[in-house]
């Protein structure tokens, strides 16, 4: 899409935060963290199969219990 998306920066409370927390564990350890993907840097496959195995029990469950409740008390 052709739509402009807003810059407002880096994020502060996780970014910024995160950054000035490396910088101060490197200063207090004395050890540069070189962090290299042992992969080379390739990017993870995005097209591979996810295999559908239904709806869980458990969301069937709720379901049900969803079900009885707003039979009870009204829908949600």
């Amino acid at each position: 899409m052709d739509y402009p998306v807003a810059n407002f920066g880096r994020d502060k409370n996780d970014i910024i935060s995160t950054e000035e927390s490396l910088k101060w564990a490197e200063a207090k350890s004395g050890h540069t963290w070189d962090w290299v993907d042992p992969r080379g840097g390739k990017p993870n496959p995005t097209n591979y199969a996810v295999p559908n195995f239904g709806v869980d029990k458990d969301i069937v469950d709720s379901l049900k219990h969803l079900k009885e409740q707003e039979a009870i008390h009204g829908e949600w």
